[in-house]
């Protein structure tokens, strides 16, 4: 399954039968970043999830204007941003940057999406906002710049768009923490290690092969980046493969509770 390949069914039919990719795919494709598609299940999950939480969070609260799309469609297309910062429990350190950065985009139809993950290296021009002046910077220093929490947020959507032309229809950001317990609530996770790695946080050694983790163990997991072969690429396709189990467990689990 070929990122571009995949990332090419989202875009209009040319007249001669090929498919080209949106903008805003192009230059995330170029800039090196992982793709995975949601199907089936997970897809019900992720909308199950949304009606859940929707009413938790505003998304007035977390997009910036620029990056609000107007008038959404419940039949699709959908775009969200999921954030996922660096704060502990107890951590009121403002200097806190996103240690995750997640597009979820839903075609219309709303039986696929692609699960797309933005190296949080990535050289950008973030514009101003937040008492940040503007400047070049690491896409996640985004989110610091902004003063973290929803702010922070809001400057981190407002420089995805500038970068992409993206827009969104919500945004959730979530900690440390509430990874653990959302996957708690879940009832756990299936994840599949592919590599043996040993947690520089815990000491703990995730040998391969399928097995069940509960939602300190996943976090642990794929927080890891340090002796994998491809360091944080390989980082990144963790994080997709957990929230994708997260969105297939969800699409499972009766949430209507």
């Amino acid at each position: 399954m070929g990122a571009t390949s995949r990332a090419a069914q989202t875009g209009p039919r040319r007249r001669a039968g090929r498919r080209r990719a949106p903008r805003w795919a192009r230059i995330l494709l170029g800039a090196g970043l992982v793709l995975v598609l949601l199907a089936g299940v997970a897809v019900v999950g992720l909308r199950l999830l949304g009606d859940r939480y929707e009413r938790t969070v505003l998304r007035e609260q977390l997009l910036d204007p620029t990056a609000r799309l107007d008038g959404t469609s419940l039949d699709g297309p959908l775009n969200y941003l999921l954030v996922g910062s660096d704060r502990r429990p107890g951590d009121d350190n403002p200097a806190q940057r996103s240690d995750s950065i997640l597009i979820v985009h839903v075609p219309a139809g709303l039986r696929q999406a692609y699960l797309i993950s933005v190296p949080r290296d990535l050289l950008v021009t973030i514009p101003p906002g937040g008492g940040f002046t503007g400047g070049e910077d690491k896409i996640n220093a985004a989110y610091e710049h902004g003063g973290g929490g929803q702010p922070g947020a809001r400057l981190l959507s407002a420089t995805l768009t500038r970068l992409t032309g993206l827009r969104f229809d919500g945004a959730a950001l979530i900690d440390f923490a509430g990874f653990r317990t959302v996957i708690d609530l879940l009832g756990g996770v299936r994840m599949c290690v592919d590599t043996e790695v040993r947690s520089i946080h815990t000491g703990t050694v995730f040998r391969p092969g399928c097995q069940q983790m509960d939602g300190r163990q996943a976090l642990d997991y794929v927080r890891q980046r340090y002796d994998l072969p491809r360091g944080d690429y390989d980082r990144q396709h963790h994080q997709q493969q957990l929230l994708r189990a997260m969105l297939e467990r969800a699409g499972q689990t009766d949430l209507r509770r």
